[in-house]
């Protein structure tokens, strides 16, 4: 689901939490998103601390809303995969 700029990390966080189904990880590469949730006590997964993922999170969730599971779950770390599953 795209998220449009917000001109606060507030407005962001807030957009996030009313609209998107709830979770428990957020997972980003990005610095600032990671700090913005950290602060609200979400868990954080950085795809780029692992190397070896190319991971594509706007593909990822196109492709579990089509319900193409296999090609999501390609797309992920097995650890990753096993914690959606988990977690629905």
């Amino acid at each position: 689901m795209p998220i449009p700029d917000f001109a606060t990390d507030s407005e962001r966080y807030e957009y996030i939490i009313d609209r998107l189904p709830s979770f428990d990880v957020v997972v980003s590469g990005n610095e600032r998103v990671q700090e913005i949730f950290d602060s609200c006590s979400y868990e954080i997964f950085d795809p780029e601390a692992n190397t070896n993922v190319d991971t594509h999170a706007t593909q990822v969730r196109q492709r579990i809303v089509e319900k193409n599971y296999n090609k999501a779950q390609e797309a992920l770390p097995t650890s990753v995969w096993k914690y959606i599953q988990t977690h629905e």
